[in-house]
């Protein structure tokens, strides 16, 4: 694991600084740093996920795997974009 040498500067009331201490304290957490960074970082993991991953209901998913499942759409301008070939291999 890489050694931590980033500073994340952070200014909370006391109120809520008391509130993560009594919180890491009963995660067991080594730490206040160690529980921040740990709660922080599986926040973002999820904020991100949640943003990566979508859910249909049956119907829904029905309708989108046969529009997945049809046949492709033609759009002529993609079509001329990949009968154009490799853009860097391209000569003048």
């Amino acid at each position: 694991m890489p050694t931590a040498s980033a500073n994340l500067h952070l200014r909370i009331t006391p109120r809520n600084k008391r509130l993560l201490q009594q919180a890491a304290t009963v995660a067991h957490a080594s730490t206040l740093t160690e529980y921040v960074v740990s709660s922080a970082l599986r926040q973002a993991e999820q904020d991100l996920l949640e943003r990566r991953t979508f859910v249909m209901k049956g119907k829904d998913w029905k309708a989108f795997n046969s529009l997945l499942d049809g046949p492709a759409r033609v759009v002529p301008a993609l079509k001329q974009l990949a009968e154009a070939g490799d853009v860097f291999r391209r000569t003048t």
